[in-house]
């Protein structure tokens, strides 16, 4: 199975990337493809991209170096939020990103919705989101972005 799954990581970086993050969304092991997975996002090709999302709502937690995932938090929009969610799905143990996270939340210039991703991802982290608090908080008083603050707010109240 290992190689198996190592073939198809190798694969997301060939014309076959849309046939192999199919056949990784249906992997047991396709935690093991993050990395990969969120380089692939950067493709202009649009049934590559939606076989990696489709991979990507699969895998829970990531099984993956938290800085690499928290390196593709900028750049592409697709590939940040993506990052975020699997920063947020690791829970507690995504502790060490709350300044990434923070940082990203923070951005006027980051998508909005990495930044929303970012947000909520800080919510699932548990104590450790209290270094981001005065960042939330800045975040929530703005109403110039609704969603953002509230979610925001939502954080601020757990």
């Amino acid at each position: 199975m290992t190689s198996d799954i190592e073939d198809l990581i190798a694969q997301l970086a060939t014309d076959r990337a849309a046939a192999a993050a199919e056949q990784l969304a249906q992997h047991p092991e396709v935690a093991r493809a993050c990395i990969a997975l969120l380089d692939c996002l950067g493709t202009n090709d649009e049934a590559t991209r939606e076989s990696v999302v489709a991979a990507l709502e699969n895998l829970e937690p990531p099984d993956a170096d938290l800085a690499a995932i928290v390196d593709r938090l900028e750049g592409d929009p697709l590939r940040g939020y993506w990052a975020a969610t699997l920063v947020g799905r690791l829970g507690p143990s995504g502790a060490a990103a709350v300044d990434a996270l923070a940082a990203v939340v923070e951005r006027p210039d980051a998508a909005l919705e990495v930044r929303e991703r970012a947000t909520w991802a800080l919510g699932r982290l548990g104590p450790a989101a209290q270094a981001a608090r005065d960042v939330l908080a800045r975040v929530a008083a703005d109403n110039s972005l609704p969603r953002l603050a509230r979610l925001a707010r939502e954080v601020l109240g757990r």
